[in-house]
């Protein structure tokens, strides 16, 4: 039986994060009990089908130059750093 696109993409975050599996789903699990999402500010289905966005989004999240220019931008509007990542 041929692997699913959802089951194809933990093997690489595990793979990434150099854990077995089923300890980044024990990982997961937990970051979702202590999550406040949604909030106000998370990304909707409608918003993720917008052709046009997940282009954008890509591009800044490998493009170091790009991400920097939004984090600048974002930060002189009063958020916090976009680059961030909590773990």
């Amino acid at each position: 039986m041929a692997k699913t696109e959802l089951q194809e993409t933990a093997e690489l975050m595990a793979a990434r994060e150099g854990v077995p599996l089923d300890r980044l789903f024990d990982h997961m699990r937990e970051r979702l009990r202590n999550s406040t999402y949604p909030t106000k500010n998370c990304l909707s289905p409608g918003v993720i089908e917008d052709e046009r966005l997940l282009p954008l989004l890509a591009h800044m999240l490998s493009c170091p130059m790009c991400a920097a220019l939004v984090d600048v931008a974002w930060k002189n509007k009063g958020g916090a750093d976009v680059r961030a990542r909590k773990r």
